[in-house]
């Protein structure tokens, strides 16, 4: 198959159905992810998989659902004022003030740090963030949304341990993770032929089309801008799985 075009991702988790609420309930528009047990397909070639055999993309066991967005300014920062007023762990990062693609500001002096949207970035892609604020964000789902400090019972612990660094082990009964490639890929451009999908059952283009040419930016990206916006149909925020 021909190499598939990426698509920038700010955040992206998933939930299993399965303390004190922050001022405004975090929330996420879902889309499901059925057909458990499906096939991957041959990754050979695609991406930075060049010359890799036996490399099956896109099997995942499970029935899910993946975030139709990325994770927003607004909803990080609703992160930020419910854990970071002492932000002990650097969970907010300067240039999301200072940068152009920043979309949240920081006022204050540690202890009493507060968090605001700047002008029109309520909606747009959190940028500056890490792999382990991620993680972090991720427990803090998990763990209900709760504000204090940021320990085992807000964002050090609940679906990964931070203590354990990068390990992406998750916890059992875990509400939120971080999906793995599988979930991802799956999510992007899995359907099956049966239901309409392309008779490998995985289109090119994660907008579930199999073009002969790639699409133009202004096809993938309704704001013109590759920073802001991902292709139309391509998962790239918050998910869950059906169990």
């Amino acid at each position: 198959m021909s190499q598939k075009l990426s698509v920038v991702v700010a955040i992206a988790l998933f939930i299993s159905l399965g303390g004190q609420l922050a001022t405004a309930e975090v929330t996420f528009e879902w889309s499901t992810v059925g057909n458990p047990g499906n096939a991957g397909e041959d990754c050979n070639g695609i991406d930075g998989w060049a010359n890799v055999t036996d490399l099956s993309c896109g099997a995942v066991s499970d029935v899910y659902m993946i975030g139709k967005h990325e994770v927003t300014n607004n909803q990080y920062m609703e992160f930020l004022n419910a854990v970071a007023k002492t932000d002990t762990n650097a969970l907010y990062n300067p240039l999301m003030g200072s940068d152009p693609r920043g979309g949240i500001t920081q006022s204050g002096v540690s202890g009493s740090f507060t968090y605001n949207i700047r002008m029109n970035m309520d909606n747009k892609p959190v940028n500056f963030v890490s792999f382990l604020d991620t993680m972090r964000f991720v427990n803090w789902l998990h763990n209900g949304q709760p504000i204090g400090v940021q320990d085992a019972n807000t964002t050090e612990a609940g679906v990964y341990n931070i203590d354990l660094g990068f390990s992406e082990v998750r916890a059992a009964g875990a509400k939120f993770f971080i999906p793995t490639e599988n979930e991802w890929y799956k999510a992007a451009y899995h359907q099956p032929f049966a239901d309409g999908g392309d008779t490998d059952d995985y289109w090119l283009y994660p907008t579930a089309c199999q073009p002969s040419r790639p699409p133009t930016l202004s096809e993938t990206s309704p704001t013109l801008d590759r920073t802001w916006r991902t292709m139309p149909s391509a998962p790239s925020g918050i998910p869950k799985s059906v169990t």
